[in-house]
């Protein structure tokens, strides 16, 4: 059987991070001969933890040992520090980076990534998980969730606008904060009877006039995301949303949650190679691999719960898999997933946290 790893947290870090913390927080391997360059060995900035070494299990072992192609693999990924990289004169220490959803498409804006070369095959992956620069290896899934001591599946909420019912459900609810992504505004529109293809670009006055309907009593805003997962535990709320990936764990861990995957808010991380990569070629036979390689993607997917959007996912996760429940394995489920609008959050993020801040403070 395989060995789960505990979920790294999902938002690893703010949206945008300023160039001093960037250099205080290098990539840990330095190439500056150019024979070294020349290698064949690659580097990757992702994530450190737990994270890290899931990746590192499902896709980079097997690929070295699969290629015989080298790869580094370093933490504290960023796009701030994206930025420094294409700036370096001697070229981009980092070959690949891992950015969420909205950074990578700032990165593309300031043309800091490569467009995918041809000889990366993308056909195993759902089309919307497919950039021109990038690939969205990596989704999560933020759900309706409940505690199933206090409310038996069969009369749960399954989708927004029942959780924002005080009348069917009264007490509190665990929502998100509009700090590192706007999931609750996403949440608060669909709520109020906004279609999926109709959320963005968001119509902030009506999202907020949903939070006004839900009342902020009836609120407790989290901070982080095992914040609802301890809201829901201990009692505080019964209702929460919250990160399929991180119910699954507190269910193996003893706890009793249940969720619905309806309107469940999809987004997530990408794989780009740096437009000054020293190892543009071995790079895009990474990216390659991870894009074809379905038995990687099912490794991965058993291993932190996120999902591969790999089409051949279910088949090849196994049949009593407990992942099956926390990630969307068919294009059944997916479709009813809200996806996020990368290039929206791009331009608006900024200005949602600010307009929540005031909401907040009146």
């Amino acid at each position: 059987m395989t060995t789960r790893l505990p979920l790294r947290s999902i938002k690893r870090r703010a949206f945008l991070q300023g160039s001093a913390a960037a250099l205080s927080a290098p990539f840990v391997l330095r190439l500056t001969s150019p024979l070294l360059a020349q290698t064949r060995t690659l580097n990757i900035a992702s994530y450190g933890g737990t994270y890290g070494e899931a990746v590192k299990k499902a896709w980079l072992d097997p690929f070295e040992s699969e290629t015989g192609i080298k790869v580094n693999l370093g933490s504290n990924a960023s796009l701030a520090l994206a930025k420094l990289q294409v700036s370096n004169p001697g070229g981009a220490e980092w070959d690949i980076v891992d950015l969420a959803g909205p950074e990578i498409e700032l990165a593309t804006r300031e043309n800091l990534l490569l467009p995918l070369d041809s000889n990366v095959d993308t056909t195993k992956f759902y089309p919307e998980f497919v950039k021109p620069n990038s690939i969205g290896y990596a989704q999560f899934i933020w759900v309706v969730g409940w505690n199933r001591d206090k409310i038996p599946d069969a009369d749960a909420p399954q989708d927004w606008s029942q959780l924002w019912d005080t009348n069917k459900y009264s007490g509190k609810r665990s929502l998100i904060t509009v700090r590192t992504n706007g999931n609750s505004l996403i949440a608060a529109l669909a709520a109020d009877g906004v279609a999926p293809d109709g959320i963005f670009p968001l119509d902030l006055d009506r999202a907020f006039g949903s939070f006004e309907k839900l009342g902020k009593d009836n609120i407790i805003w989290q901070n982080t995301n095992q914040e609802p997962i301890q809201h829901l535990t201990t009692g505080q709320v019964d209702l929460a949303g919250m990160y399929t990936g991180r119910a699954l764990i507190a269910n193996r861990a003893g706890a009793n949650l249940g969720f619905s995957m309806n309107q469940g808010l999809i987004g997530g991380d990408w794989l780009g190679v740096m437009r000054t990569a020293r190892n543009a070629e071995a790079a895009f036979e990474l990216i390659n691999y991870i894009a074809t390689r379905g038995d990687r993607a099912a490794e991965f997917t058993e291993l932190t719960s996120y999902l591969v959007p790999h089409v051949e996912l279910d088949s090849l996760l196994p049949a009593d898999s407990d992942v099956r429940s926390a990630v969307p394995t068919t294009k059944e489920v997916l479709d009813r997933l809200i996806r996020d609008d990368e290039a929206y959050w791009g331009d608006h993020l900024e200005t949602a946290i600010t307009r929540f801040t005031e909401w907040q403070l009146t």
